[in-house]
């Protein structure tokens, strides 16, 4: 079995770090971060949740613009077993509160100066700020070196909120194998999706569609992730985007795509993209 038809995204993940080097695997407005140093910053994370006495099976709640800070958290904390919640980081401090009793978070990933980290009230060792002017020589100093926890691809690995019918948030778990599975057989038997790609979703990683669209389709593959940490996403934005960064994949939601040819000109270029993808509302009728 190659690597990239692993069941463990880890196993493909890790694999790409010296098969693929210096490729980029996250570009983030001018920020570029290789398949290396992203295996390397993974495992600085995950050793610093460890550093602060993290255990297995432990929840750490993400609140977090779309950054590569947010997939640092996110695959340090499932490397090291234990389970991210990541949630949208502009939700009221009342959902906030909810979510941090409801999943039983012991750790905090966020800004200093976002609703979540108003509404930790638990320990302040066990809240990690990004952009506190002290994480960057925290981080520097955690190890790269961590093994990933065995799981098994059954166990929930990771909790999403959704909002149910009654407009009441609700935590839905994943399993692991869920990554590999959706990666093989949608994004790579659907959609083809190759190590070529350059990837861009407007929906954003807190939404199962966006992790799967940015996150876990692109690294599964070996391609390349953009992320845009704004929200929310407009024509304009999207339209740069595609100028600056060159996507051949586009990931959005019908809505976004009628307000984009509503706005489209002829100084746009499109050429880039090989295919547009929608999902997350219903298609409108077509005229």
């Amino acid at each position: 079995m190659t690597p990239e038809k692993s069941h463990d995204f880890f196993q493909v993940l890790q694999h790409h770090g010296p098969d693929r080097g210096e490729k980029t695997a996250v570009l983030c407005e001018g920020t570029e971060v290789s398949y290396a140093l992203l295996n390397d910053h993974i495992g600085r994370f995950g050793n610093l949740l460890k550093d602060r006495g993290v255990r297995p099976g432990e929840r750490v709640l993400i609140a977090l613009p779309d950054c590569p800070d947010a997939f640092y958290a996110f695959l340090g904390s499932m490397q090291c077993g234990a389970l991210p919640v990541l949630v949208n980081p502009d939700l009221p401090r009342g959902d906030f509160e909810f979510i941090r009793e409801d999943s039983r978070a012991s750790v905090l990933v966020t800004v200093g100066d976002g609703p979540a980290a108003e509404a930790w009230t638990s320990p302040l060792e066990r809240r990690i700020l990004v952009d506190d002017p002290g994480y960057p020589t925290l981080f520097a100093n955690a190890s790269p070196v961590l093994e990933v926890v065995p799981h098994s691809p059954d166990e929930a690995a990771f909790l999403f909120y959704t909002t149910g019918r009654n407009g009441d948030l609700r935590g839905v778990p994943h399993r692991r194998g869920d990554m590999a599975f959706s990666a093989e057989n949608y994004a790579g038997g659907v959609l083809n999706l190759c190590q070529s790609d350059v990837v861009f979703s407007t929906s954003k990683l807190f939404l199962s569609y966006g992790m799967g669209n940015s996150l876990v389709f692109p690294l599964y593959f070996g391609a390349t992730a953009v992320l845009l940490p704004s929200r929310p996403i407009t024509p304009d934005h999207v339209f740069a985007v595609i100028a600056r960064s060159r996507p051949t994949v586009l990931f959005a939601v019908p809505t976004l795509y009628g307000m984009m040819l509503k706005t489209l000109d002829e100084g746009v270029r499109l050429d880039s993209l090989r295919l547009c993808v929608s999902a997350g509302e219903s298609l409108p009728a077509a005229p």
